[in-house]
C-alpha cells in the first residue's frame, strides 16, 4: 500500500470553518469561530494517520497572475476582518500539530498544490484537502480529493 500524502488547501479551510460556525467568540468577544472549525476538521484529518502531511496558503500578495491580467480577482470582496484576525492563531495550530506551512510568495496556493501533486503522485497516494474545484483537474489513479 502507497504511502498517503496530504496537500491542505489552507485558505479553503479557513473559509470553510469560518463560514460554517457563525457568531463563536471568547469572553473578550474576539471572534473564534474559523479557529474552532479550522481545528475541528484537523483533528479529523489526523485521525487518518497520514504518512506525510503539509499546509499550503496564499501569500497576502499579488500573485504572477495579477501581472498577466490586471482585473484578475477584481470582483472578488475583500476577507473579513474577523476572518483576518483569526488566520495568525490558525497557522500557530497548525504549527502546533507539526504540519508543515509552505507559502510561496507570487504564487497562489493552487499552483504551488498542483506542483506538489505533479512532483510526487507516482510515489505517494496524494489527498488533496480542498473544497475549490479547480484543483479536481489533478485528480487521478492516484490523486483523489476530499
Amino acid at each position: 500500500m502507497a504511502k498517503k500524502f496530504f496537500i491542505i488547501d489552507g485558505n479553503s479551510y479557513i473559509h470553510r470553518a469560518y463560514h460554517a460556525i457563525r457568531g463563536l467568540r471568547n469572553r473578550e468577544h474576539f471572534p473564534t469561530n474559523a479557529i474552532y472549525g479550522f481545528t475541528n476538521m484537523l483533528m479529523k484529518i489526523m485521525e487518518e494517520s497520514p504518512e506525510y502531511i503539509v499546509m499550503i496558503f496564499d501569500a497576502a500578495k499579488k500573485s504572477f497572475r495579477n501581472n498577466i491580467y490586471e482585473k484578475y480577482k477584481a470582483n472578488r470582496p475583500p476577507m473579513d476582518e474577523e476572518l483576518i484576525i483569526q488566520i495568525p492563531f490558525i497557522k500557530r495550530i497548525t504549527e502546533a500539530f507539526n504540519i508543515p506551512i509552505i507559502i510561496q510568495e507570487g504564487v497562489e496556493a493552487d499552483d504551488v498544490i498542483a506542483t506538489l501533486v505533479e512532483k510526487f503522485k507516482d510515489q505517494f497516494e496524494i489527498v488533496i484537502i480542498s473544497s475549490d474545484k479547480d484543483l479536481m483537474q489533478l485528480i487521478d489513479s492516484n490523486v483523489v480529493m476530499w
